[in-house]
């Protein structure tokens, strides 16, 4: 897939070399970390040869799966949703003029949630090697997107169809006109949660700077082992052509994590320093205390 109209292409050629030197010191390329070089022609990094660094700093570990069943996720409201033809590269809505569905949102109970919860942190590096300072970053425009896919990360997991009931209980559209027997074979989403999230300056257990995307109620339907792949934009740096194409700066994957059912589920794990560090800066996350409680908790505040 070519970004030609939003890359300079010397830096697109460069990248795969200076990209993979990243890489050399680790164990396990791009799962904890993925890096991409290039030079934006737009956007709060116009003109400047970047690395861009995406580093999953708080894997997920384990999660129960939440099935199909309405029981364990109640719907809070109805949203009124004007869609536009998303700008996201190769995430194209089937209608590409504007229209209005009405759709679910769901609270998912905190026992179903990925635990820990995936934090991913972008780190810039300027063509003499500095480190952008994360201060000077514009984190309203950045936003992360995650998928799911298999725990060999070759194939995209993030649908699955619902072996007994209908997509009617999960979404309602007067846009989509189908029929009853298309609506029952009808894929639903595996992944479950706020999908998209955008980035934010804060700072880690350490007291250190850093630009950081949160995924605090992702949950999956079905048991399994899944990684997650993480793609970062930047929404002031659109493609040139008409649908105006997001480039992607960087994507990573996690590492693989195990969903699994109620009666093998091993509990939810001690909320981690970093998850407390968040929360202390207003960050809405679910702490826990396993040696206390095991029930579903509050967010902080």
């Amino acid at each position: 897939m070519s970004h030609s109209r939003s890359f300079e292409s010397e830096s697109v050629t460069h990248s795969q070399t200076q990209g993979a030197s990243l890489h050399s010191s680790g164990s396990s390329a791009n799962t904890a970390s993925s890096s991409k070089l290039f030079t934006l022609l737009k956007g709060q990094f116009a003109h400047r040869q970047l690395i861009f660094r995406a580093e999953v700093v708080q894997q997920p570990e384990r999660c129960r799966m939440s099935g199909f069943g309405e029981k364990d996720r109640r719907p809070i409201a109805l949203l009124c949703v004007w869609g536009v033809p998303l700008t996201w590269r190769g995430l194209r809505p089937i209608h590409t003029q504007v229209y209005q569905s009405i759709a679910k949102l769901l609270i998912i109970r905190s026992s179903f949630l990925t635990d820990p919860p995936p934090v991913v942190k972008l780190s810039v590096v300027d063509s003499r090697g500095g480190i952008v300072a994360p201060e000077t970053i514009d984190a309203d425009t950045l936003f992360c997107h995650v998928s799911l896919h298999s725990a060999d990360r070759r194939e995209p997991r993030g649908l699955v169809y619902n072996p007994s009931s209908s997509i009617v209980d999960q979404l309602s559209s007067p846009v989509l006109n189908v029929s009853d027997s298309e609506l029952e074979s009808y894929p639903v989403r595996n992944l479950l949660g706020s999908l998209t999230t955008q980035a934010r300056l804060l700072r880690n257990e350490f007291g250190q700077p850093g630009v950081y995307f949160i995924f605090s109620d992702l949950a999956v339907r079905t048991e399994g082992s899944w990684t997650c792949r993480f793609s970062i934009v930047d929404l002031n740096s659109p493609d040139d052509n008409l649908d105006g194409d997001m480039p992607e700066l960087v994507s990573t994957f996690s590492e693989p994590f195990h969903v699994s059912p109620a009666k093998t589920f091993r509990g939810m794990l001690d909320s981690t320093p970093l998850t407390k560090a968040f929360s202390n800066q207003g960050v809405k996350l679910i702490l826990r205390n396993v040696g206390c409680s095991n029930s579903d908790e509050a967010p902080s505040s």
